[in-house]
């Protein structure tokens, strides 16, 4: 391979090959070597591509090996075009604002891959550390009043698997609070000259809690 000069492109566990040169190779069962990768590569982690560079489920791969002092890999395959080592995992964001809101709140995650690309993402919702076993999925619909620690991570095609992120708490309050008492005057019997307190029992709200209260002063002198 290192004869191959412009008709090969190695670089940063990357190996690309012109069209014509793939299918020389690929008729005489050569085997390929990636250098200067880091130890504990596995077979999952090689991707390999089609002539226009996206990612070939038919290809075949055979012989795989790393060698334990230089780390070089070494392998057979069915197409000798573009390879890939994807060792890193993927990254995943959510769109949780932290804010309380009083309607159904739709979150989403979102999974980026630049190689192998997102398998799967899963999460839970009540704060637990997620598993394979959690739910799966990209998209959570939260309905009912209450907050909702998210935790989620994401596995990418190669196998390589997210640490797990926690969302900022989703807050959902779609109950009112309870109305205040009526309010009650400090005097009787007042008039304008006098200057008039008011009181009344207090509102209460057991999950955003109160913001303010808000009255009208009506006129009934006319």
């Amino acid at each position: 391979l290192q004869n191959l000069g412009t008709n090969l492109d190695q670089s940063n566990g990357r190996i690309a090959l012109d069209v014509s040169t793939a299918a020389a190779l690929a008729g005489k069962g050569a085997t390929l070597v990636m250098y200067g990768l880091p130890s504990g590569i596995t077979s999952g982690q090689l991707i390999v591509r089609d002539d226009t560079g996206n990612l070939d489920p038919t290809a075949t791969i055979g012989g795989f090996s790393q060698d334990p002092i230089t780390n070089n890999v070494s392998f057979t395959t069915s197409h000798f075009t573009q390879f890939d080592i994807d060792s890193t995992a993927p990254t995943t964001s959510d769109n949780a604002d932290g804010s309380w809101h009083n309607t159904t709140q739709i979150i989403t995650l979102t999974c980026n891959d630049n190689l192998s690309g997102c398998d799967k993402t899963y999460y839970t919702t009540n704060g637990d550390t997620p598993t394979t076993a959690s739910t799966e999925g990209t998209s959570i619909e939260l309905t009912a009043s209450g907050t909702y620690p998210i935790k989620y991570f994401s596995v990418d095609k190669a196998g390589n698997t997210e640490a797990v992120k926690g969302s900022t708490t989703v807050k959902i309050d779609k109950t009112a609070p309870t109305n205040p008492g009526t309010p009650v005057s400090d005097q009787e019997d007042p008039t304008n000259q006098n200057i008039l307190g008011w009181s009344w029992t207090a509102s209460s709200d057991t999950l955003s809690g109160l913001d303010s209260y808000i009255w009208n002063l009506i006129d009934n002198s006319s």
